[in-house]
């Protein structure tokens, strides 16, 4: 009878810790989450007499799972930026959205990665080759062509071309508050602008 209060708590921990790991927005704390309830999940079988189920539960909710998502959410949750650079400082136009890129990937906890290229066709390669997520440079260092024919804004105006990789709302957002030219790759072709 002194098992009731005990197995009744546990099972309100199960659903509690079960709707915190869904409901949190940064994946690291979710990780943390999911860690509590299998920890939950051994303890309620532990208590129910299932000792097998809950080593099972402890070694695998707990620890394996933790540590494999671990490893993905790590591997997988970084922008790669590529910035065309063809002189040695950068514009401040492409400073500002390189400034607004890592605040946005700081609000959705995202790693964020910068390499510099110094021609637009090793930035196109790398923008092929999965080396980078979004390129960025100016529209007199790279132009960009479009079904429509060249897209090519005045002066030095930020470009950004974006690999569809689920980045299509990112990019969305940057465009909207930097008001950067933001283009879909490889629905796009570039080119080096003139120099």
């Amino acid at each position: 009878m002194t098992e009731t209060p005990i197995l009744f708590s546990i099972a309100l921990l199960l659903p509690l810790s079960a709707l915190l790991t869904v409901l949190q927005p940064n994946p690291y704390n979710a990780l943390i989450s999911r860690g509590v309830l299998g920890a939950v999940s051994a303890l309620a079988y532990t208590s129910l007499g299932a000792a097998d189920v809950a080593v099972t539960e402890a070694l695998m909710g707990s620890l394996l799972i933790i540590v494999l998502y671990t490893i993905a959410v790590r591997a997988t949750m970084v922008i790669r930026l590529g910035v065309v650079r063809l002189q040695e400082t950068p514009s401040a136009s492409v400073e500002t959205v390189s400034a607004a890129i890592k605040a946005a990937c700081r609000k959705t906890h995202l790693r964020f990665e910068t390499t510099a290229y110094d021609t637009v066709e090793d930035a196109v390669n790398a923008l092929k080759n999965g080396d980078s997520d979004i390129l960025l440079g100016t529209s007199d260092a790279m132009v960009v062509f479009t079904d429509r024919g060249p897209e090519h804004p005045a002066g030095d105006t930020p470009v950004l071309v974006y690999r569809p990789a689920g980045l299509e709302r990112f990019a969305r957002r940057i465009s909207v508050a930097t008001g950067v030219t933001a283009f879909r790759w490889p629905d796009t072709d570039i080119s080096k602008g003139d120099h």
